[in-house]
């Protein structure tokens, strides 16, 4: 009888504690310190070298992507432009020009009559035409024909050419777009670092823009709680304000590190929030909490 009562009081305690375990293992997973960072930040740089004769967006400008940003001068890149369309005109005009090579054609055209005709005359009539004339027939005829294979070749040149002008019309046409800073993103524009009367070097940051919505919130967490943390779980963050009732803004685990860092043994998860009232902003902190206890 003591022993069952033993055996009962040991059972019961090794269900409390797997039951603690369990609530345990459900409890949410909270990261006391994380910070709000964009997900797309572009410094964007000049493109050509130049004077930037203009800044269409202010510190503040909300930009859409393909919106224009700012202008390097443009005067000589049109000229190029301008030439190398005049250079295209020009090479499919001499492509087009057969004249010389149909000119060519006939004058060997007729200088092979002719040959022809002096040779049949010898062979009738003897002696009626000398061979030094028939030397000098063969060679104006040999002379005709290579006319006009040159003739021919040099128009293949000219529309082959065409093809070259093509391409550098092109390339002068992309130096020039080179000259207009469009945005890459939808964004905010956070810093001007280059203004009017500047001269710019390709490489050269003009603009800071970052995108708003959606946002990164990113933390660290230690691996001794990673096996509980998965890609897709539902998160919340908190921001670090004042105010005693702050807005808790919901969103899904993105990403969890690979990588553990050798040092304290923590791994970078990342979550993904809309911010559609650009409520957040990049750099705030708060707490980041991965709600572990909905998960079934």
């Amino acid at each position: 009888m003591h022993l069952i009562r033993k055996l009962s009081i040991f059972v019961g305690a090794a269900l409390l504690a797997a039951a603690a375990l369990s609530r345990a293992g459900a409890e949410d997973i909270r990261i006391e310190s994380a910070v709000v960072t964009p997900i797309e930040h572009v410094e964007l740089p000049a493109l050509a070298a130049g004077q930037l004769v203009k800044v269409a967006v202010a510190d503040g400008t909300v930009v859409r992507k393909g919106d224009l940003i700012a202008e390097i001068d443009q005067t000589e890149a049109q000229l190029a432009a301008h030439k190398a369309q005049a250079a295209l005109a020009i090479a499919k005009a001499e492509a087009v020009n057969d004249n010389r090579a149909l000119a060519t054609a006939k004058a060997a055209e007729v200088a092979k009559a002719e040959l022809k005709r002096a040779v049949e005359a010898g062979e009738k009539y003897s002696k009626s035409i000398s061979q030094t004339e028939l030397d000098r027939l063969r060679l104006s005829a040999e002379q005709h024909g290579l006319e006009h294979q040159e003739a021919i070749h040099d128009l293949e040149i000219a529309r082959l050419n065409v093809e070259v002008k093509v391409i550098e019309v092109e390339m002068a046409r992309r130096a020039l777009e080179r000259h207009i800073l469009r945005s890459p993103i939808d964004g905010i524009v956070v810093e001007i670092k280059r203004r009017p009367g500047e001269w710019v070097e390709p490489g050269m940051t003009v603009t800071r823009i970052i995108s708003m919505d959606p946002l990164r919130v990113e933390g660290f967490l230690d691996t001794r709680r990673l096996s509980r943390a998965r890609v897709g779980m539902p998160v919340k963050f908190v921001p670090a304000f004042d105010d005693p009732k702050p807005t808790v803004y919901v969103g899904k685990l993105s990403f969890v590190s690979p990588e553990a860092n050798p040092v304290n043994g923590q791994v970078r998860v990342a979550a993904m929030f809309e911010n559609g009232g650009r409520v957040l902003q990049p750099g705030l902190h708060g707490e980041l909490t991965i709600i572990v206890s909905e998960e079934k």
